[in-house]
Formats: C-alpha cells, structure tokens, sequence
C-alpha cells in the first residue's frame, strides 16, 4: 500500500493547497497528470495575490517615507528586504 503524503500547508493562512491537475481548468497534464508544481508552491493564488497587494502597499509607504520624512536608503531598503524574507518571495 503507498504511503500518504502529509497535506501542505499554504504559508500565509495556514490551509491545505491542493494539487492542480488536469481535474482543474487551469490545471495542466505534467507526468502522470497530477500537476508537480504544488510541491514548489507555498501560497494559495488567491492569498499570493493579497500579498502582492500587501507589498505594492508598504512599499508605496516606505517610498513616501522616504522621499516625505527622510528616513535613510539604508533602512528602506532593510525594510523591503524584511518584507521578502517575511513571506518567503524571490527578488524577480
């Protein structure tokens, strides 16, 4: 009998992400039509979206901060970088 893999978990708000197959209608038949980009993922489309809003936000904020009240390049950046790492994003 095949062992079942352990449910992932999305890294925002905690609930299961489900493969996208061929079942879904954006899914796509890779391999053995189970859809192996869900062992990559770590959001659901829906909670990286609202994160990708989250971060047009604070850095829109820091940016007006920068220029407004003259916090230092150094810190912004710092900031933005915190940003990424918080919620695990590439730089691309």
């Amino acid at each position: 009998m095949r062992k079942k893999e352990p449910k992932q978990k999305c890294e925002y708000c905690g609930g299961v992400l489900h493969k996208i197959g061929i079942e879904r209608e954006n899914g796509i038949p890779i391999m053995n039509k189970t859809g192996c980009d869900w062992k990559k993922r770590i959001y659901h489309k829906k909670c990286y979206k609202e994160i990708m809003l989250l971060k047009r936000i604070d850095f829109k904020r820091l940016d007006v901060l920068f220029y407004e009240e003259h916090i230092s390049e150094t810190e912004m950046k710092k900031k933005k970088n915190d940003f990424y790492v918080k919620y695990k994003l590439s730089r691309n």
